[in-house]
């Protein structure tokens, strides 16, 4: 994958604003743009404080959920150009 996104520092946008279920939890850009997030999801877009690298989010996801880096590097590299696309990270 991208070495570039990999070291990139992402920024989250919007607040988490609820949670609906033990997997289900809401991120709001404003009134009117309200997302619901999975738990994995959720994760990922609270790691994204401008101090980590994505590399260093999936290696801390790795070791917390005991999954290999390999698995994870992709759908995490996917998930955060949709919250890009979305503007949930910058």
């Amino acid at each position: 994958m991208s070495q570039e996104l990999l070291e990139k520092k992402f920024t989250r946008k919007g607040s988490f604003v609820g949670q609906a279920s033990e997997n289900e939890y809401y991120v709001a850009l404003s009134e009117d743009k309200v997302f619901a997030l999975t738990a994995g999801a959720f994760y990922i877009w609270s790691q994204c404080d401008g101090n980590k690298t994505l590399k260093e989010i999936i290696e801390n996801l790795s070791n917390e959920a005991s999954i290999d880096y390999e698995e994870l590097e992709k759908p995490v590299l996917e998930l955060v150009n949709e919250f890009v696309s979305l503007g949930l990270v910058e």
